[in-house]
């Protein structure tokens, strides 16, 4: 007789696969760690596209905003003039650029010389009032000045600050203003057609900035306007005072120990 066939083993149930398989059958069990990578290789390449796409728009905005800039300013250029231009960070092309025109760089450092000639100006009448005892003029036309000095110095750093070329200029010798001076009503005469002169230049140095459209000058020069208004109205007093005080004997000794006050 045959022998009887063996019947087939059964497989054994696994009921996490088969659980797996009806739950998420698009995802294989046997391969989770491929399919994870995939997906993340999709989702960074997605980012990347979406990347790409919002720097052209701002690309193309920026460029835009400079084009209807320069068309504004009346300044015509193309595409690629103005690419140029704006993506130029060399060291270069940061010292040759001008923030300060040729005009306004000479008037100033002309104010700058005035500002440090009338420094020197009142240095000389302060060695006037202490070659006459008067230590409280002298302490104060000192200390008046060091401020036009201070003056002066800002004016050059203001250039600087602004890619312009600072020139310390020559200062004349005070000798001949020395010799005129027989009185101290004649000094103070002097003084104040000084501050009247400074008071000219920086009217000028003003008018110059807003003819060119030179905010930043104009907004320095503003600074001193107010001040030097002050300036004059103080020398203008001091005048008078020196004057009256002058024809009675003694008097003036009294305005010397007002002005010393000042001075401390």
């Amino acid at each position: 007789l045959p022998k009887p066939r063996a019947l087939p083993q059964p497989q054994p149930y696994n009921v996490n696969l088969q659980l797996s398989r009806q739950i998420a059958p698009e995802f294989p069990v046997k391969r989770p760690l491929s399919n994870m990578i995939m997906r993340l290789v999709l989702l960074s390449s997605a980012a990347a596209v979406l990347l790409l796409a919002r720097t052209g728009q701002s690309f193309v905005l920026n460029r835009n905003v400079r084009a209807a800039s320069a068309h504004r300013l009346g300044v015509a250029s193309s595409s690629s003039e103005t690419d140029t231009t704006v993506n130029d960070y060399s060291v270069a092309a940061f010292e040759t650029k001008r923030l300060l025109s040729k005009n306004m760089e000479e008037l100033l450092n002309a104010k700058a010389a005035q500002e440090l000639k009338a420094s020197a100006v009142y240095l000389q009448a302060s060695y006037f009032f202490k070659s006459l005892d008067l230590e409280g003029f002298s302490s104060y036309l000192k200390a008046e000045s060091e401020d036009e000095r201070s003056h002066g110095l800002q004016m050059l750093d203001f250039v600087i600050k602004r890619a312009g070329k600072a020139l310390v200029l020559e200062v004349p010798s005070m000798e001949p203003q020395f010799e005129e001076w027989n009185s101290p009503t004649a000094v103070f005469e002097t003084l104040v057609n000084y501050e009247l002169e400074i008071s000219k230049s920086i009217d000028a140095c003003l008018r110059a900035a807003q003819e060119e459209d030179d905010a930043s000058t104009e907004e320095f020069m503003n600074a001193f306007v107010i001040a030097q208004v002050d300036e004059v109205y103080k020398k203008r007093a001091l005048l008078r005072k020196v004057s009256a005080y002058s024809e009675l004997p003694g008097m003036i000794f009294l305005l010397d120990r007002e002005l010393g006050g000042q001075a401390a």
